[in-house]
C-alpha cells in the first residue's frame, strides 16, 4: 500500500502516484479505494495517464454520509470526471507532459 497525502485534489493526487509510481517501476497496476461515488474518477484518470488500475470494493459511505451529502457528492462527481478528463486529454493532446501537481 502506497499512500500518496500531498494533494488537495483529485487530479493533483493521480498525477503525484504516476510519479511515485514512475520511480519504482515495480507496480503493474494499481487498486483504488477511495469513497465507492470517487473510484470510479479515480480509475478513469489512472488510466488515462498510463496507469492500469481496478476499483477495490469498499463498504458504502452513505449511511455515514446522510442522503443529502452523499447525493451531492454523487451528484458533483459527473461535472469532475468531465472537467478532469478534460484537462488530461488536453494535456496529451497538445503534447504536454502531465501536469505538476499545485504545491502551496
Amino acid at each position: 500500500i502506497i499512500l500518496e497525502s500531498e494533494a488537495n485534489d483529485t487530479l493533483s493526487s493521480i498525477y503525484l502516484c504516476k510519479s511515485i509510481l514512475d520511480a519504482r517501476r515495480d507496480v503493474e497496476r494499481v487498486i483504488v479505494c477511495s469513497s465507492p461515488y470517487h473510484n470510479p474518477r479515480c480509475a478513469i484518470l489512472f488510466r488515462l495517464v498510463g496507469i492500469p488500475a481496478e476499483i477495490g470494493e469498499m463498504p458504502g459511505d452513505r449511511p455515514h454520509l446522510g442522503w443529502t451529502k452523499w447525493l451531492y457528492y454523487m451528484a458533483r462527481e459527473i461535472p469532475a470526471t468531465v472537467w478532469d478528463v478534460a484537462l488530461v486529454l488536453s494535456a496529451r493532446l497538445h503534447g504536454r507532459p502531465a501536469a505538476k501537481p499545485k504545491t502551496f
